[in-house]
């Protein structure tokens, strides 16, 4: 008789509800296993390939909507699983060290990361909403993390909610990004630059940024009416106006963002200098 032990594996599942879309995700932690995988990359220069190591385990343990692939949630969505994920894997509970601006000197961080805030977004307008800490039930066996629901004020959508307007003559219609239109950028700057190391940091950055600000664009609007650009003539567009109407292109995505707040506040024991720093997440598994 054969054994049923598999049956009795990843039984703890947890439930959270996404900031973005607002969608229902039921999870599994990470295991032995894919965490090994995972470490294969500790050590890569290449961006690209921790991206997809990481799109790969966040869609293993995804229960349910069956089928749910990374690339298909917002980039802020998808961060925002996988610290739940890390939750459920470790605690919540991140230990990590920071380095003072001033003097250099190092200091150990304890962050909670079930206290960080989260902005939600309703399916069209930002809404500055702090999602409630999420309390662990234990429910038929199974331990089941259940985040309430935020309570968001109804408000009508405007049909130009997503509209920016750059001047008196253009006005572009902008999607919000999600990890697939992240990673067509990243591909195509990849296949227009077969030698990457002949490219720069910085050059990157930017080219890769254009990129994304262009596959963004939904259309443009003029006197002439609304129309779908070429991705050709999304880059020139955007190669072409000016610095402040690409900072209105900027702010929208500001006003718009949500999701996990990382940044915090630390003042250093040694110098007293006062800070902003990111939360890192390089060892966010380990």
């Amino acid at each position: 008789m054969g054994s049923n032990f598999k049956n009795y594996l990843n039984t703890f599942v947890f439930d959270t509800n996404l900031p973005g879309s607002g969608q229902n995700v039921s999870f599994h932690p990470v295991t032995t296993g894919q965490l090994k995988r995972l470490l294969l990359y500790e050590t890569t220069d290449d961006p690209l390939a921790i991206e997809t190591a990481l799109d790969e385990l966040i869609e293993e343990c995804i229960i349910k909507p069956e089928g749910l692939k990374a690339k298909d949630l917002y980039v802020q969505d998808r961060f925002y699983l996988m610290v739940e994920i890390r939750k459920a894997t470790r605690g919540a509970t991140y230990q990590f060290q920071t380095t003072c601006t001033s003097c250099g000197s190092q200091t150990q961080q304890n962050i909670n990361l079930s206290s960080l805030p989260v902005t939600t977004l309703s399916k069209v307008v930002k809404k500055d909403v702090k999602a409630p800490t999420p309390a662990a039930k234990q429910r038929k066996g199974k331990l089941v993390e259940k985040t309430e629901e935020p309570k968001v004020v109804e408000t009508k959508p405007t049909a130009d909610w997503n509209v920016v307007k750059l001047n008196d003559n253009i006005s572009l219609r902008l999607d919000l990004v999600t990890r697939k239109l992240q990673q067509d950028a990243f591909d195509l700057f990849k296949a227009n630059h077969p030698d990457m190391s002949k490219v720069s940091d910085i050059e990157r950055t930017l080219d890769v940024a254009t990129l994304l600000y262009a596959m963004a664009i939904k259309s443009v609007i003029t006197p002439d009416g609304e129309e779908e650009l070429s991705l050709e003539d999304k880059v020139f567009l955007l190669d072409n106006i000016q610095q402040s109407e690409q900072e209105k292109i900027s702010k929208w995505y500001d006003d718009h963002d949500f999701g996990i707040d990382f940044s915090f506040n630390v003042k250093c024991a040694q110098c007293g200098f006062e800070e902003k720093k990111e939360v890192p997440v390089d060892s966010f598994f380990y």
